[in-house]
């Protein structure tokens, strides 16, 4: 099929022509009037030839050929006129015209005449431009081979053809690309050439791959060339859309392999729709087997560049194994000679390497006692490997006769006959062994001598171990007792108590101690204090308990003897109290009737005596009781400003003034915290001359929390202030601040006085840390 551009200004001639001509053969007719536009029209596409009228306005058929001759040198060009001039046909030929025809005569035989000349100049020509090809690639090729010989990398190389493939083959725009898997688009490694924008347009659609073709599909699947033009032949495919856009007039895709290794694809375009005959694909197709070559043949180069360059890295890392390993390391030869050692053999042996490579066995090293055994293993190792041990103890002998325990490690140097071994010097992790050994035959010895039971189980109650006051206590041989579930036989009222004991344990708390009672094997029921620990794992799952125990039968049972003896003590003890205050109620009485009777002073005196010393026996009588209180109920946390309302309100306080700044402030102390603020309430209200306010407030120190206590009285001069805690100091019976110290000194706080005299009291009571919270809040509210 011919393309022609037929230019005329006679609309009528340009519609008889397209007729004609497109009757007598393969021809596609394409007509314009104007010279200018024609010109377009070539830039815009491909043409196969010319035809063009002489006279027309603005621009005839000579200036038009000779600005087509500017552009585009070899396209056929036939003058078509009715101009009969001869000196236009010269004109025309000098100006590079095919033919020159005449318009006039019977227009059957002249379009006739104008077809064949229209062929004749497109076969010329195109004969013409496929033996320019031909030669181009032949060149190209030439050209390829020569950079294929001084190429020494891929990347080089493939930049390199492609642009050898532009220059010399006069292409538009060629690429390389890889595929990396079957079905995967192609990965472009290098191009040269105009694109005209080709690739933008798979940039701007956000691929970094050039998508699969029609014909790269064929080529891969096939491992054929594959030709693509605008107007597909026989076997061939058309161009696709991005191609077209771009101006290309065909392609060729080109298969890059080696065998059955697929490489990729040699991509060519070109301008002219009939580029890549027979001739020129055959001659494309032996230049990418020649870059398929060469990729491989560089590649191989490349990975034995590789290989040698990780054979000298390995080979540098394992000296410096070798050398720098930290044990003492040697090669041995076959015949037991030490072919190689490193510093820490020579430093071992106390010998240099030149005195011992070559020179020795390494036999001679070690006791005599361990040469027979090295040397069948020697043996045993080049015949059975498997069978051999690999790692044993043996006795070094360095040049000084010093004598060292080693483990020696020696395995096959793999395809030779020769072996390496390593030393591990363990003479001081033996001797540490033995010490520890000998350590812990001492320890077992002492607990076994211990009196206390010492056990440890397991979560399901197996025995780990056991010592023999164990033993003996629970009447059971060693051997009953370790890998066996026993368990004694608990009294049934603590049976619970101590189940809930184990689950007390925790991995923040693992240590605890209780007394339970156990039914013993001649069923008598004894008592024992535990102090068990729990061991733990990373999850906090229990491993097993280590416990201590010790037999409190006889002290349980003189505790309750003591306990029924307080009881009884203590019960007389009120009884005594309670009568001896009912007495003196009566005689405070009675002296209460004589002085309403208004006594002379001679007797009023003696009366007001002796109400005051009854006063003094009644405080001290009080005073009695709280001491004896105190420590008979176990401490707990108290709310410090409820404790203090307790205490205050068994006193008239009618003319004080309070300022509490406490908080939600719980004090570890005795049940009696509220008498030791009734005292020093009261002691301020008898001491303190005219109290009139009194603050109280917490604040944190350095030891961890301080209540200070604080009034407006007299206050307490410098030489009595650690006098006033002392039995019996001051006014009255002396005891209030005495039971105050007490009191607190029962939960490890202390008191004292630092006020200045005249300005009021400042007691400062101070809380360990440990010994104070807030209030928690109620769970029920």
């Amino acid at each position: 099929m011919i393309t022609l551009l037929y230019v005329d200004d006679e609309p009528a001639l340009l519609s008889l022509g397209k007729v004609f001509l497109e009757r007598l053969g393969e021809l596609n007719v394409e007509t314009i009037q104007e010279p200018e536009l024609a010109l377009e029209m070539l830039a815009a596409r491909h043409y196969d030839a010319v035809i063009s009228d002489y006279q027309m306005p603005e621009m005839n058929g000579i200036e038009l050929l000779i600005e087509i001759r500017k552009r585009y040198n070899k396209l056929p060009f036939i003058l078509f006129t009715g101009k009969g001039r001869e000196d236009v046909v010269i004109e025309a030929l000098n100006n590079g015209a095919n033919f020159y025809l005449q318009k006039g005569g019977s227009p059957h035989a002249q379009f006739a005449d104008l077809s064949n000349m229209l062929n004749r100049a497109v076969e010329q020509n195109r004969a013409d431009e496929r033996l320019a090809r031909l030669n181009r690639a032949l060149q190209m090729i030439s050209a390829c081979n020569a950079e294929l010989v001084r190429a020494t990398e891929e990347k080089q190389l493939l930049e390199t053809i492609c642009r050898v493939i532009i220059e010399e083959g006069s292409y538009q725009f060629t690429w390389v690309g890889y595929q990396k898997e079957e079905g995967l688009p192609l990965q472009m490694v290098s191009w040269a050439g105009d694109d005209g924008g080709y690739l933008d347009i798979y940039r701007s659609e956000g691929k970094e791959s050039i998508p699969l073709t029609q014909d790269t599909v064929t080529s891969l699947n096939t491992v054929k060339p594959a030709v693509s033009r605008k107007l597909p032949g026989n076997n061939e495919t058309v161009l696709n859309k991005n191609a077209l856009l771009k101006g290309f007039a065909a392609s060729i895709s080109v298969p890059l392999h080696s065998g059955e290794v697929k490489l990729g694809v040699l991509k060519i375009y070109s301008d002219q729709p009939d580029a890549f005959d027979q001739e020129e694909v055959a001659l494309l197709t032996q230049l990418a087997a020649d870059l398929s070559f060469g990729i491989c043949a560089l590649r191989r180069e490349e990975e034995q560049r590789r290989t040698e360059i990780h054979a000298w890295e390995m080979e540098d890392q394992y000296r410096i194994i070798f050398e720098y390993s930290g044990t003492a390391m040697l090669f041995i030869e076959e015949d037991k000679t030490i072919a190689l050692v490193n510093t820490g053999f020579s430093s071992l042996s106390g010998q240099t390497k030149k005195e011992i490579e070559g020179k020795k066995k390494w036999t001679e090293f070690f006791d005599s006692d361990d040469r027979m055994k090295m040397e069948q293993y020697h043996d045993l190792r080049r015949k059975n490997g498997h069978n051999t041990p690999w790692a044993y103890e043996a006795r070094f002998i360095s040049s000084n006769g010093e004598v060292r325990t080693v483990i020696l490690t020696v395995g096959m140097i793999p395809r030779t006959s020769r072996s390496v071994a390593s030393l591990i010097d363990i003479t001081e992790q033996k001797m540490a062994q033995e010490a520890l050994l000998e350590r812990e035959n001492w320890y077992r010895a002492m607990i076994n001598d211990q009196t206390e039971f010492i056990c440890r189980f397991l979560p399901d109650c197996t025995f780990t171990f056991v010592n023999e006051a164990y033993c003996t206590y629970f009447n059971r041989t060693y051997d009953q007792i370790i890998g066996q579930t026993f368990t004694p036989v608990l009294y049934k009222d603590d049976i619970h108590r101590v189940q809930d004991f184990f689950k007390s344990l925790t991995p923040e708390h693992p240590v605890g101690t209780i007394a339970n009672r156990c039914v013993m094997s001649s069923g008598e029921v004894r008592w024992q204090q535990w102090s068990d620990r729990a061991i733990f794992d990373k999850a906090g799952n229990v491993l097993e308990y280590q416990s201590v125990g010790r037999d409190i039968t006889e002290q349980k049972l003189a505790e309750s003897a003591l306990e029924l003896a307080n009881r009884k003590m203590t019960l007389l003890a009120r009884i005594s109290r309670h009568d001896m205050l009912n007495q003196l109620t009566a005689i405070q009485g009675y002296i209460m009737l004589a002085q309403d009777n208004s006594p002379p002073p001679a007797v009023l005196i003696p009366l007001t005596q002796a109400d005051l010393g009854c006063q003094n026996i009644r405080e001290q009588l009080e005073f009695t009781r709280d001491y004896q209180e105190m420590g008979t109920k176990r401490p707990g946390f108290m709310n410090v400003r409820e404790s203090l309302m307790r205490g205050i309100a068994q006193i008239d306080i009618n003319d004080l003034s309070f300022t509490l700044a406490l908080g939600d402030l719980e004090v570890y102390s005795d049940p009696l915290l509220d008498r030791v603020f009734y005292n020093l309430v009261e002691n301020s209200i008898r001491h303190g001359h005219h109290v009139t306010e009194i603050n109280i407030s917490a604040l944190p120190c350095e030891q961890g929390m301080m209540i200070v206590y604080e009034d407006n009285g007299c206050g307490v001069q410098e030489k009595q202030k650690e006098l006033i805690f002392s039995h019996g100091f001051g006014k009255n019976t002396g005891l209030g601040l005495f039971l105050i110290r007490e009191i607190l000194g029962m939960t490890g706080i202390k008191i004292r006085e630092t006020g200045k005299e005249n300005e009021g009291v400042r007691f400062e009571i101070t809380l360990p840390n440990g010994s104070f919270r807030k209030r928690k809040p109620d769970s029920s509210q």
